[in-house]
């Protein structure tokens, strides 16, 4: 447990150092310099989850340690460099732990400390340290590796049946020496001195709008967030650093479309239908790597439950989807380094940041009159293709349904400001349970057709024998046991979602007033 002081401008490391010498008995303690790099996913999985992985580099090797917040170590392992992935830990608790938090997102440095500690110890009668203090001085360096000095911070160490000795150190560095707390952790420190914050980017739309506002406007800003969420995105979906790149990306190209279509009226029709055919085009053009990852990620999920034998001889399969997925993510490249990209670009920039009026019909309606309406006709075509599903209602058409959920979805996390935000969430939560079982019998309905579609092409091409076809079969076989028990859960869910009390939910949800901002989150 630590305690940390920032020193002011004319309080120096030495005089410090002095006046501690002072007041109690000290030893000094060699000192000691480390580089340190702070680890995390691109969304901040692992702060937060309340806690932090740091790869020390020592005597030429790497020590990685997950920390929580509180500077309480959970665990420690060496390895020869930095892990790309909590996969690439040893087997054993850190890694599961670590993979139950990032899942199969990148470890990014998120900000790299060159660190020189002074140390000294306050000691007893019998020269035994009862309290360990440093005195750290060092510099901070981002994404962009330009080096940012960090204040000189004074850190206390508590020692395990020491207490009272620590309480008195303690007392001393705030009242004698007159130093204030300084930031909880040393990593909040150095984003600080590097222009970041912990939790800088969420795949989350959080916007507050105003009900009263012209709805042209009101929009500008949800597509102004959705296209920063995009752009965020890219450079991770170009270098390939993990799946989830491309999933936000795509998922705030699917808003876009939703915004554009269900929202009408609020632009020229011209300029919507422009932009909604280029962001189709975009959907399009990332669509198939998204394809082939959850592909390859749904074959790995499922050949863990199978026989070691039958895994292996699945393996060709995994290399031919593989290769696949290589080659669309390069047609994904060469579709965003087009001037067709570069001309979207330019031309939705242009039309967020103007502000002329939108031109539709329905621009100038106050937005939360609009945002009802949408949600409520959105819901009521969830309702009708939701009643009578059964056991034999085609795959096509609950594939329809699973559309007007999303649909419905996006909407609600448009608009959610405009409403009590219990119930807009208690909602959005009902609504998600439905989604789930339709996403699940979704993609177990594709990857039987992907699997069989790949086991024919290794067939024609000669690369797979009998035994990687059996096993196929096998796997197919798993899968629609899989899509039945699904189908049954899928037709409870819906039974239970499209019922008059969900409406009448609706109802009490578009009637409903949001609660009164917090100053102190401010808005966006």
């Amino acid at each position: 447990m630590y305690h940390r002081y920032l020193l002011d401008a004319p309080q120096t490391a030495a005089g410090i150092l002095s006046r501690l010498a002072e007041r109690f008995p000290t030893r000094r303690e060699h000192g000691r310099a480390a580089a340190r790099t702070y680890l995390d996913t691109f969304d901040w999985r692992l702060y937060r989850a309340a806690g932090t992985v740091l790869s020390d580099a020592e005597d030429g090797s790497c020590h990685v340690r997950w920390d929580a917040l509180d500077g309480r170590r959970r665990h420690r392992a060496a390895l020869p460099s930095p892990p790309d992935f909590a996969r690439d830990l040893p087997p054993g608790g850190f890694r599961d732990e670590l993979q139950a938090v990032t899942g199969i997102r990148r470890l990014l440095p998120v900000v790299r400390i060159d660190r020189r500690s002074e140390r000294i110890s306050v000691v007893d009668g019998r020269d035994k340290a009862v309290v360990r203090l440093s005195l750290d001085q060092g510099t901070a360096a981002g994404s962009t590796r330009l080096r940012r000095r960090l204040p000189t911070v004074l850190r206390l160490a508590r020692m395990t049946g020491y207490e009272r000795a620590y309480r008195g150190v303690r007392r001393f560095v705030e009242e004698d020496l007159g130093l204030a707390p300084g930031p909880e952790t040393e990593l909040d420190l150095a984003l600080a001195a590097v222009g970041r914050r912990p939790g800088d980017y969420t795949g989350k739309l959080e916007l507050r709008l105003e009900p009263d506002a012209r709805t042209d406007r009101a929009v500008k800003r949800i597509l102004a967030a959705l296209w920063e969420m995009m752009q965020a995105n890219e450079a991770g979906l170009r270098a390939d650093l993990d799946p989830e790149f491309l999933h936000d990306f795509r998922v705030a190209v699917r808003r876009t479309r939703s915004c554009l279509g269900q929202v009408r009226d609020v632009f020229d029709e011209a300029v919507t239908r422009r932009f909604a055919g280029e962001f189709a085009w975009l959907g399009r053009l990332t669509g198939p790597p998204r394809d082939l990852d959850v592909h390859l990620l749904g074959l790995r999920g499922h050949q863990a439950g199978l026989p070691a034998s039958v895994r292996g001889a699945l393996a060709p399969l995994a290399e031919h989807l593989k290769s696949r997925r290589e080659a669309a993510h390069a047609r994904q490249l060469s579709g965003l380094d087009s001037a067709r990209y570069r001309r979207l670009q330019r031309e939705w920039r242009r039309l967020l940041e103007t502000d002329a009026d939108g031109g539709g019909a329905n621009a100038a309606r106050p937005v939360r009159e609009l945002a009802g309406e949408r949600i409520a006709r959105a819901f009521a075509r969830v309702r009708k293709r939701g009643r009578g599903l059964s056991a034999e209602t085609p795959a096509e058409a609950v594939h329809e349904l699973r559309i007007a959920c999303k649909k419905l979805r996006y909407l609600l996390e448009f608009f959610r400001s405009l409403f009590a935000a219990a119930r807009v969430n208690a909602f959005i939560r009902s609504l998600k349970r439905l989604q789930d079982d339709l996403g699940d019998f979704n993609d177990l309905e594709v990857q039987q057709g992907e699997l069989q579609d790949t086991a024919r092409d290794l067939l024609a091409a000669g690369g797979a024998d009998a035994t990687t076809l059996l096993a196929a079969g096998r796997l197919i076989d798993r899968l629609e046991s899989r899509q039945a028990a699904a189908r049954r859960r899928l037709a409870d869910e819906v039974g239970r979602f499209a019922t008059a009390r969900t409406a009448a939910e609706l109802d009490r949800l578009l009637a409903s007033r949001p609660e009164a901002p917090d100053p102190a989150r401010g808005s966006r």
